[in-house]
C-alpha cells in the first residue's frame, strides 16, 4: 500500500518480486519500507514494463536485483554517501550534538575558534535544508534570533578580518530516526567523538548557565563531559546536578546522576585485570587524582547514599554506599591532604543514622565501633569542637547500642567537658540540624536507669530541665523532643506524669503548633498524640478521670489507624526508651484498669497485649534497648494480669 501510494497506482500493477523485496528487507516497518522506496525512486531502479506492471529496471542484473541494499544500516550509509564530505562532517557533528540541535550550536562548534564567513554559514545552511529534504532531518523550530560574528574574506581568505555581529534567524533540528544518528555515530572513530564531545561541552560551558537556570543544558553538558572521558569535569558538574535535584525533591532523578558519575570512576578501570581495586576503582587512580576530585567523589557516594529510601529497589542499598565511600577515603593516600574535612563528618554521620535506625542486614558485618573512632579521629584533626562533641555523642550512643553501657558513660563524661550549650548548640543545630551532643545527655538518663544508678539519672534529668532546655531553640522542636524523650518516660515510670505532661506540652507539642501549624509535619509528629494521652491519662492514676476525656481517648487507641508504625521510627524510638507500639500498650492498659465495661475492658486489653508483643517482637535479641525492653515486658505483665482478672 505504501509503495502503490508513492507511485500512485493500483497495488495490483506492482510486480510481486518487488514486493518480497521491500517486505524482506524491511520487516514490514513502515519507516524502513519508506526508506527503502526512497532509494528505489532517487536510483531510478524501477520501471512500468510492456505488461503494464512496474517492476526492476531492465538494467538490472539479477545479482543487483537481489543483493540491493539488503541491511537497513548498509542503505542508509548508501543515502549518506550522497553528500559531499563536508555535509557528512555536519551531519556527524549534529549527531555528536544530540537527537536534537540547534542551528546556532552547529555553526559555533562547526567553526570553533575560527572565524565564520557569510559564505560558510550559507552553506551549512544548504546542507541542513538538503537533509531535511532527503528526509534525514526533520526542522522542529524556527524562530528566534542567533548572533555572530562574521569574517570578511572579500581580500583573502587567509587574511579574513572579524567584522560586526550580525543576526541569522535560529531554527531546532531533530533527526527524523534514531536510526539515523546511531548510523552517522558508528562511522567515526572513538577518539573523533571524544574530540568531539570535548568541544560541545566547552561550547555548553561557556554558556555559565547555572542547574538552577537551566536543568536540561546542565545535563546536556554532563553527558558530553562523560561522553569525552573527562571525569572529572563530569563529576562536579554531577555534584552541582544532584544538589539542585535534592533541593527540587526530585530525589529518584539525584541518585542516579550520582550512581551514573561514580561508575564513569569504575568505567575508567575497566581493561586491566591486575589492577587492585577499592570499592571498585583502581587504587592508582584513587592515589593519583587531586584531594578536590576525591572530595567530589566522596560527595557523590554521601549523596546518593543519604537519599537512598528502602522503598527504591532500582538503587544500591545505602549502607554498601556509605561503606564504599569510607573505605575510599581510608584507602587513598590523596585523603591526607583534603582541605576541608567536613565530608567525614557528612559520612560518620550519615552512617551512624543507619545503624541506628536498624534497618542493617542482620548477616552483614558492620564494625560500627570502628565508624565511631574514626569519626572522633577525623574531628580531632579538624580541631573544631562542634564537630568534636558531635563525634563524640556518636561514640557514646555507639557503645549504648552495643549493650557497653559503662564505656558509654565514660565517652559521657569526655563529652560534658567539652560541651557547652551557650558556645556550641546554635553551632551544632546548624551543622547537623538539630544539637545531637545536647541530646545524648538525655540517653545518659536510660543508661544510669539501666546501671540501677538512679541518682545519677536524676541529677542528669536536672542538669537537662535547668541548664540545657532553657537554652535550645524554641522552634526547634525536633532537637526538643529528642532532648526529652527519655527524659519524660522516665519521669512517667517515676511517678510524675504531671510533670511530663507540661514539659511535652511547654517544649515540643504546643510550640509546634504554635510556629508550624496543622497543615505542617514533623518528622515525629505521628507519635505526638499518643504521647498527649500518655501523659494524660498516666496523670489520671490518683485521681478520678473525667468521664468525657476517658471516651475521647478510648474511642482514639481503639480505633483501626491507631498501632501501625513503619519500623524505622520503631527502631531508632526503642534505643530512646520506650517504642510507639509500647506506649499505645500502656495507654491500653491504663485504660483497662480504670474501665468497668466488661467488652470495652477486654478490648483494651487485647489491643494493650498485640501492642506489647509487636514492640517485644522488634527488640528481641538486639542490644542497647534494655531499658524499652524492660518497661515492655512490664506492661505485657500487667495485660496478662488485667487479662486474668477480667
Amino acid at each position: 500500500m505504501i509503495l502503490s501510494a508513492t507511485l500512485g497506482c493500483d497495488p495490483g500493477c506492482i510486480k510481486e518480486e518487488v514486493c518480497k523485496h521491500l517486505f524482506k528487507n524491511s520487516g514490514g516497518i513502515p519507516y524502513y519500507v519508506r526508506e527503502l522506496i526512497q532509494v528505489m525512486n532517487q536510483d531510478d531502479l524501477l520501471e512500468r514494463g510492456n505488461d503494464g506492471l512496474i517492476g526492476w529496471r531492465s538494467s538490472q542484473s539479477e545479482y543487483n536485483q537481489i543483493t540491493l541494499h539488503t541491511d537497513m544500516n548498509e542503505l542508509l550509509l548508501h543515502r549518506l554517501d550522497r553528500f559531499q564530505f563536508d555535509g557528512r562532517t555536519l551531519l556527524q557533528l549534529g549527531a555528536i550534538i544530540g537527537f536534537e540541535f540547534s542551528f546556532s550550536e552547529l555553526l559555533e562548534i562547526q567553526y570553533l575558534s575560527m572565524n565564520i564567513s557569510l559564505t560558510q554559514v550559507k552553506q551549512v545552511q544548504g546542507q541542513l535544508s538538503r537533509a531535511v529534504k532527503e528526509n534525514i532531518l526533520i526542522e522542529t523550530c524556527h524562530g528566534g534570533i542567533h548572533k555572530i560574528q562574521l569574517s570578511d574574506t572579500s581580500s583573502h581568505p587567509e587574511h579574513s578580518k572579524p567584522t560586526d555581529n550580525v543576526d541569522i534567524p535560529e531554527k531546532m533540528y531533530s533527526f527524523r530516526h534514531a536510526m539515523w544518528r546511531n548510523c552517522l555515530l558508528g562511522t567515526m572513530l572513538e577518539e573523533r567523538k571524544r574530540d568531539l564531545h570535548h568541544s560541545v561541552a566547552l561550547l555548553l560551558e561557556s554558556k555559565n548557565i547555572a542547574c538552577e537556570v537551566d536543568l536540561r543544558h546542565a545535563m546536556r553538558t554532563f553527558h558530553h563531559w562523560k561522553a569525552s572521558g573527562n571525569v572529572a569535569k563530569a563529576c562536579f558538574l554531577a555534584k552541582n546536578i544532584s544538589k539542585h535535584l535534592d533541593d527540587s525533591l526530585f530525589i529518584h532523578q539525584s541518585i542516579g546522576v550520582c550512581l551514573e558519575a561514580i561508575e564513569m570512576w569504575k568505567f575508567k578501570t575497566c581493561g586491566d585485570t591486575d589492577q587492585e581495586l577499592v570499592a571498585g576503582i583502581s587504587r592508582d587512580l584513587l592515589n593519583s587524582i587531586s584531594p578536590d576530585e576525591l572530595d567530589c567523589l566522596a560527595r557523590l557516594h554521601i549523596s546518593a547514599a543519604k537519599n537512598h529510601n528502602p522503598s527504591m529497589p532500582k538503587f544500591l542499598n545505602s549502607f554498601d554506599i556509605y561503606q564504599d565511600c569510607d573505605l575510599i577515603l581510608k584507602e587513598s593516600t590523596v585523603s591526607a591532604s583534603l582541605k576541608d574535612r567536613s565530608i567525614y563528618f557528612i559520612l560518620y554521620s550519615g552512617m551512624f543514622n543507619f545503624i541506628q535506625s536498624g534497618l542493617i542486614a542482620e548477616d552483614k558485618e558492620v564494625d560500627k565501633e570502628g565508624v565511631a573512632v574514626r569519626f572522633v579521629e577525623q574531628a580531632c584533626i579538624h580541631g573544631d569542637p562542634i564537630h568534636i562533641t558531635r563525634a563524640i555523642a556518636m561514640e557514646s550512643l555507639t557503645m549504648s547500642l552495643l549493650g557497653k553501657f559503662d564505656e558509654a558513660i565514660v565517652a559521657q563524661k569526655r563529652l560534658e567537658r567539652i560541651y557547652s550549650a551557650e558556645k556550641l548548640s546554635e553551632g551544632i543545630c546548624r551543622e547537623y540540624a538539630s544539637d545531637r551532643a545536647a541530646q545524648n545527655y538525655g540517653y545518659s538518663v536510660l543508661w544510669y536507669e539501666i546501671m540501677g544508678k538512679h541518682d545519677e539519672s536524676q541529677s542528669q534529668i536536672n542538669f537537662i530541665l535547668s541548664r540545657l532546655l532553657p537554652l535550645m531553640p524554641e522552634k526547634n522542636v525536633h532537637n526538643s523532643l529528642l532532648l526529652l524523650y527519655p527524659v519524660l518516660l522516665v519521669l512517667v515510670d517515676n511517678g510524675m506524669a504531671q510533670k511530663a505532661r507540661s514539659l511535652f506540652h511547654s517544649h515540643v507539642y504546643d510550640c509546634f503548633y504554635k510556629f508550624y501549624g496543622n497543615e505542617s509535619s514533623t518528622f515525629f509528629l505521628f507519635i505526638y498524640e499518643a504521647l498527649k494521652f500518655l501523659f494524660l491519662v498516666a496523670s489520671y492514676d490518683q485521681g478520678d478521670f473525667p468521664k468525657d476525656e476517658f471516651n475521647k481517648i478510648e474511642d482514639w487507641v481503639l480505633s483501626d489507624n491507631v498501632g501501625s508504625f513503619p519500623k524505622i521510627v520503631v527502631l531508632n524510638m526503642c534505643a530512646m526508651g520506650r517504642s510507639p507500639h509500647c506506649i499505645i500498650a500502656e495507654i491500653c492498659i491504663r485504660l483497662a484498669s480504670k474501665q468497668v465495661d466488661h467488652e470495652k475492658r477486654k478490648l483494651l486489653i487485647n489491643k494493650g497485649m498485640d501492642q506489647a508483643q509487636k514492640s517485644v517482637a522488634y527488640m528481641k535479641g538486639k542490644s542497647g534497648v534494655d531499658y524499652a525492653l524492660r518497661q515492655c515486658y512490664r506492661i505485657t505483665n500487667m495485660c496478662q494480669l488485667l487479662s486474668r482478672q477480667a
